[in-house]
């Protein structure tokens, strides 16, 4: 990152605040915040990210022997 920040302005730099004034908009925010802030739901005994693959979670209860803990991290990861 830091040799990108530093390229700008003619080899000046640029802080990360005003990099992300640059190039960043408001709907890759929106959608960057979707990655890392994902909405949850309970599901069962889970709490899984919303969305998920009901056929996925069963094949994986099978895979795990039923870790719950293991299921819900592969789900989520």
């Amino acid at each position: 990152m830091q040799e990108e920040l530093s390229a700008w302005n003619d080899g000046s730099g640029i802080d990360l605040e005003s990099w992300i004034g640059c190039l960043g908009s408001f709907s890759l925010a929106v959608g960057y915040a979707s990655i890392f802030w994902p909405t949850f739901v309970n599901f069962e005994d889970y709490i899984l990210r919303e969305g998920f693959s009901v056929d996925s979670l069963k094949g994986f209860e099978e895979a795990c022997s039923g870790d719950k803990r293991a299921i819900e991290s592969v789900m989520n990861h």
